[in-house]
């Protein structure tokens, strides 16, 4: 399939990864597109059948949670399907839907989101998600914050090069000192925030 994200699970041994369904898009699959396997290789577990478009981004927070981002971003996956996708989900490690973020079919602007990339869940419980998988003016090219409980704090950025601004924010990343590290793939660079 096509992989699109990986991460290590709490336990520090198992290993998370979010897929495309063998191909690349899940629109009209029953296959699981989040895997879990051991240290071995060994699938363990699988989730989220019919529920996600394209996984794009993978997220194992403090908790153990799994956080899967839905980009609804390439082949076979139409933009303007309004069932699914754009969203971000916090499941259980069993599979259990806890939290989702964004609308069905996606939002703009004020709303959010269209193609998100991907997600971090800081120490405090703050989530980010980074949002924007085009290269044209108007596009979203943003890092959304929200807190623990899902409501949105603030976004920053717009699409460009200039010194805050993003093309195609693509990976997040955190430091042990609480910097928040942008993957600026349009862009070519890492920016770090505060």
């Amino acid at each position: 399939g096509s992989t699109s994200a990986v991460d290590i699970d709490k336990d520090g041994k198992h290993i998370w990864v979010a897929e495309r369904c063998g191909v690349n898009s899940c629109a009209a699959s029953t296959l699981d597109p989040i895997l879990k396997f051991d240290a071995t290789g060994k699938l363990v577990a699988s989730f989220g059948a019919g529920m996600l478009l394209s996984p794009h981004g993978i997220h194992v927070d403090r908790d153990g949670n799994v956080w899967v981002v839905d980009c609804a971003c390439t082949g076979g996956t139409s933009s303007a399907d309004s069932s699914r996708g754009h969203q971000i989900f916090k499941f259980s490690t069993a599979g259990k839907l806890l939290m989702t973020l964004g609308t069905k079919g996606g939002g703009k602007d004020a709303a959010y989101f269209w193609q998100p990339n991907d997600v971090l869940v800081a120490p405090n419980g703050d989530i980010y998600v980074a949002e924007g998988h085009s290269s044209r003016a108007g596009v979203n090219a943003r890092v959304l914050k929200f807190s623990k409980d899902g409501k949105l704090i603030k976004s920053f950025g717009s699409w460009g090069t200039g010194q805050t601004q993003m093309d195609q924010p693509h990976a997040l990343a955190m430091d042990s000192k609480g910097r928040l590290f942008v993957g600026d793939r349009g862009n070519d660079r890492i920016q770090i925030y505060d």
